[in-house]
């Protein structure tokens, strides 16, 4: 595809790359890879795709959407209130159901907090760089719902518990 040239022509001795055969005397931008960190991490850089028909397809941006981010740190917080409002309805006689989490409930609280909200915090940022992904912003806002419900469930257990 890229070709050096030694002489861009008699006039100048420059390096040259030939891209689908035209001349491009300046130096080649992709030739490096780009970095996790950068100027561009916070400002500037693709925020979308470049094109209309480009958006049913999937494709990674620069920049993280605000909005999603928003949501995203929002489903943090909801595990976290769930974590804490398991352990508590665990002291007032409930049962964990999930086998995973029942085993490092047994390990102790502090096992499982680290896994709990290591493993969300882990899926969350999986899916926030993959934001631009067919099905992600669906999953994203449905994980949102789920832990709103459930975050409800717990709180209305725990009204009639007291």
């Amino acid at each position: 595809m890229h070709q050096r040239k030694r002489s861009v022509d008699d006039n100048h001795s420059s390096t040259g790359y030939y891209v689908d055969g035209c001349l491009r005397k300046c130096r080649d931008r992709r030739r490096n890879p780009t970095p996790v960190l950068s100027k561009y991490t916070f400002v500037g850089g693709r925020r979308r795709n470049r094109r209309q028909d480009d958006k049913y397809y999937n494709y990674y941006v620069d920049v993280i959407d605000h909005k999603l981010a928003k949501i995203v740190v929002l489903i943090f917080s909801l595990s976290t209130l769930d974590a804490l409002l398991t352990l508590i309805l665990l002291n007032r006689g409930a049962s964990e159901l999930n086998p995973i989490i029942g085993y490092y409930l047994n390990l102790g609280n502090s096992y499982f907090f680290t896994f709990k909200l290591a493993l969300t915090g882990l899926g969350l940022l999986t899916l926030l760089v993959h934001q631009n992904f067919v099905l992600v912003k669906k999953i994203i806002e449905g994980l949102c719902g789920f832990y709103l419900l459930l975050v409800t469930y717990q709180l209305t257990l725990l009204m009639f518990s007291a």
